[in-house]
C-alpha cells in the first residue's frame, strides 16, 4: 500500500512540476517530456492497482506456468487463464471407454488456475483442486459471456451420454468458482451451450434409458445467473422426447447447429395489459396484428426458423415460442399463437385474466382440453393436459374456421 501512495505523490508531483514549468514557459521538447512522464505515471498507477487486486496470491513465473500448463485460454485484451499440474501425470487411454478414445491423452491429479496478465512475467494463483480429470485435447470448454463476467472451464466424462461440467467466472480480473444450484458441478451431455438474454444459460444432458418411467430425450435445463453470488440457478426445465419420428432429433440438430435456436423457458408473461391489447387483435408481439399482411411479418422478423401447415393452412415459426398462421390467398394473418413453453402463466392465473369462459371441455379430436373465452372481435384459445400443462394459447379472429 505504501508504494501506491508513492506513485500517487509521483504522479500529483509531476502534474505539479508541469503547472510550474507552463508559468515560466515550455519548450516543445519540454512538452514532450512532460507527456511521457504523465503517461508512465498513470501506467504505473494502473500496475499497482492491478497488483494491489492480487496481493498476498502466492506468484510462479510465466516460464514455469507455461512449461507445467494443460489448459489455457485468453479471456481478455490482457488475461490469460492458465490450469497447470500440480501432482499427477499425464497419460493416454490404451482402450476408448466412456472416458475417452484410445491414444486420447488425459491427466489426472492436482492443478492450480492462475491468472496471468500477458505483459507480466508472473501469474497469480487462484484456486488449487486436489483431484481433476483433463482430457488435453478434448476437455476445455469455449469461453463465453455474461454481461462483464467471462466463464472458463472444463469437462470430465463420466458415462457415455453424460460429463459432469466445472466453471469458474472472472470477475474484477479475479477467478471465482461458480456454482450451479449450490454445487461445484453438474451432468450435461455436450459442450455446446446457449447465452439468452445476456442472463441465462442453456444446457441439457441426454437419458437414454425408459426405466423407472423415465422419457428417453433430452433433458434441457435453463438457468438465471446472479452475479453477486456467482451462481446459476434454475429457472425452467424441459424434456424434448426423442419420439419415433425424430422431431427431437430434428430440432436438436437446429440447436447445435443455430445460435438463435433454444429450448422455451417461460420468458414471456400475459398480464392484464396484454388481455386488453389482444381485444385489438395483438397477442405480446407488437409488430404483428390478426388482418396484418404476413408481408410486414416477413419484413420485420425476417426469415422463420420453421415453415409448416396448421390446420391446413400455412404456418410461420419464430423464436419465443411464437407461430403466425396466415390465409394462402389472401396473406392476412388469421391466428396468431405462442407456445405454452414460452409463457410463464400457469392455467389458473390465466382463467383469472380472461375471465368467464365460453366453454372448456376435452376435445377428443385433439387429444387436449380447451378453454376459449370471448374478446369481441376475437376468441382466444388455450389447449392444456389433464395436468393442466399449458400446450400453447391462441389469439384468433371470430368465425375463422373453428
Amino acid at each position: 500500500m505504501k508504494k501506491f501512495t508513492f506513485v500517487m505523490s509521483t504522479l500529483l508531483a509531476a502534474v505539479s512540476l508541469a503547472g510550474c514549468q507552463q508559468d515560466g514557459g515550455k519548450t516543445e521538447t519540454e512538452e514532450q517530456h512532460e507527456v511521457i512522464d504523465k503517461e508512465a505515471a498513470v501506467k504505473n498507477v494502473e500496475k499497482e492497482e492491478k497488483v494491489h487486486v492480487h496481493e498476498g496470491k502466492e506468484l510462479r513465473t510465466r516460464d514455469e506456468l507455461e512449461e507445467h500448463a494443460l489448459l489455457t485460454w485468453d479471456v481478455a485484451d490482457d488475461l490469460a487463464v492458465y490450469v497447470v499440474k500440480e501432482d499427477g501425470a499425464v497419460d493416454t487411454f490404451e482402450h476408448t471407454t466412456a472416458l475417452g478414445e484410445a491414444g486420447e491423452e488425459y491427466f489426472s491429479g492436482k492443478v492450480s488456475l492462475f491468472v496471468v496478465y500477458k505483459e507480466d512475467e508472473v501469474g497469480y494463483l487462484q484456486e488449487e483442486l486436489d483431484q481433476a480429470m483433463i482430457r488435453l485435447d478434448e476437455s476445455a470448454l469455449k469461453p463465453f459471456t455474461i454481461g462483464e463476467n467471462t466463464f472458463i472451464g472444463w469437462t470430465t466424462n463420466e458415462t457415455s451420454t453424460a460429463s459432469s461440467i466445472r466453471l469458474w467466472v472472472l470477475q474484477n480480473e479475479e477467478l471465482k468458482p461458480v456454482q450451479i444450484d449450490e454445487e461445484d458441478e453438474r451432468m450435461i451431455s455436450h459442450q455446446t451451450m446457449k447465452v439468452i438474454d445476456d442472463q441465462y444459460w442453456q444446457v441439457y444432458s441426454y437419458n437414454n434409458s425408459d426405466l423407472n418411467g423415465g422419457t428417453i430425450g433430452w433433458y434441457f435445463t435453463t438457468y438465471k445467473w446472479n452475479e453477486e453470488k456467482a451462481q446459476f440457478t434454475t429457472f425452467a426445465e424441459e424434456v424434448i422426447e426423442n419420439d419415433a419420428y425424430d422431431f427431437g432429433a430434428e430440432f436438436i440438430e437446429e440447436w447445435h447447429e443455430n445460435q438463435d435456436v433454444y429450448v422455451n423457458y417461460g420468458q414471456l408473461s400475459i398480464t392484464e395489459d396484454d388481455v386488453a391489447r389482444m381485444k385489438n387483435g395483438i397477442f405480446l408481439f407488437d409488430h404483428i396484428q390478426i388482418g396484418q399482411s404476413i408481408k410486414e411479418v416477413e419484413k420485420y422478423y425476417g426469415e422463420p426458423t420453421d415453415r409448416f401447415y396448421d390446420r391446413g393452412a400455412p404456418a410461420y415459426s419464430y423464436q419465443d415460442g411464437l407461430v403466425v398462421v396466415y390465409d394462402e390467398v389472401e396473406e392476412d394473418v388469421l391466428v396468431i399463437m405462442i407456445n405454452g413453453m414460452a409463457i410463464s402463466n400457469d392455467l389458473k392465473n390465466l382463467r383469472s385474466l380472461f375471465g368467464e369462459p365460453e366453454f372448456d371441455q376435452f376435445l377428443e379430436g385433439e387429444g387436449a382440453y380447451m378453454v376459449q373465452y370471448d374478446l369481441g372481435q376475437y376468441h382466444v384459445n388455450i389447449t392444456y393436459d389433464e395436468d393442466e400443462n399449458i400446450y400453447e394459447v391462441s389469439l384468433l379472429q371470430k368465425n375463422n374456421g373453428e
